[in-house]
């Protein structure tokens, strides 16, 4: 008998019980007003079509929700409606497992189909709450910017970028960035050979942010908002320049002057060592041909 209730546990040796036979096979067992199915018994076939079933349909469902999504969103609203798709991704989920849960522990059809009802809601509810916390992580993630330094290219890299500003080199269909092979230079050609208009020395670099929604839709369609802008000036012009945070480092390396630090005199605005001091000969000119007389004795001597 399929399990241990309600007839099982309640005969004992000599009771008389009735059995129902279909197809030469015992398929309930009943004593007095209990009756028991055994595991032959047709009455809980349903069972395992109705839990793939209740499986397949919110899998299916999902699926299609994925494609629609994927091919009549807006590419540029991509990153704003991603919610939406981690929403149907766990509900689908969590309602495809209840639902072959409830035709195995359910009483009748009814009973699992009812089951299986009861989680759509809960399940979108933990949808929505998985939404939040990964677009809130995401928004954590692309606002901040610490870590992007700048990292000086060693070999030349032709790298995705866009320059928009009030400027010559700011051009439409320009939407690479040549580094490593002398000044950047913006350029249409992925392998930057063709076409290049150099980024002058007067372009001066004042900060790196990430992605606003005020910045131009396409820098969202293009990056995914997984990109860096680096603010700078030209004269009284501000450029902007828009890259993926993988290669926003090498821009910036390749934009930012190194700093000198080959020691000169004071007088010429530049540093001094602490220890130099002036010599008798930088105070004294008639000083500088006495010396160099000892001096020249002094080899004379030696030889």
């Amino acid at each position: 008998m399929d399990g241990s209730e309600p007839v099982y546990d309640s005969v004992r040796a000599g009771d008389e019980v009735e059995l129902t036979y279909w197809r030469g096979e015992i398929r309930t067992v009943r004593f007095r007003a209990a009756a028991q199915e055994t595991w032959e018994s047709p009455e809980g076939n349903w069972r395992f079509p109705l839990g793939a079933g209740l499986f397949l349909l919110p899998f299916a469902l999902m699926v299609w929700w994925l494609v629609w999504w994927h091919r009549c969103r807006y590419t540029s609203t991509t990153y704003n409606r991603l919610w939406q798709l981690t929403v149907a991704v766990v509900t689908g989920t969590v309602v495809s497992c209840v639902g072959i849960l409830g035709s195995m522990v359910g009483r009748d059809v009814p009973n699992a189909l009812l089951i299986t009802a009861a989680a759509v809601l809960p399940a979108a509810g933990l949808g929505a709450l998985c939404a939040w916390c990964q677009q809130r992580r995401t928004n954590r993630a692309a606002a901040t910017v610490s870590s992007i330094v700048p990292v000086p290219p060693t070999d030349k890299r032709c790298m995705r970028a866009a320059v928009l500003g009030d400027v010559p080199y700011s051009v439409d269909g320009f939407d690479h960035l040549v580094v490593g092979d002398g000044r950047p230079a913006t350029t249409p050609d992925p392998d930057g050979r063709v076409a290049r208009r150099t980024l002058p020395e007067t372009l001066v670099v004042q900060h790196v942010r990430a992605l606003r929604p005020d910045d131009p839709q396409f820098w969202k369609q293009a990056f995914k908002y997984d990109a860096a802008v680096i603010e700078c000036r030209d004269g009284e012009h501000t450029v902007l320049i828009a890259i993926a945070r993988r290669g926003a480092p090498l821009a910036l390396g390749a934009l930012v002057k190194p700093s000198s630090s080959s020691p000169t005199t004071a007088g010429s605005g530049q540093h001094q060592h602490p220890d130099e001091r002036p010599t008798c000969a930088d105070e004294h000119p008639t000083c500088a041909d006495e010396h160099h007389t000892s001096a020249n004795a002094g080899r004379t001597d030696g030889a």
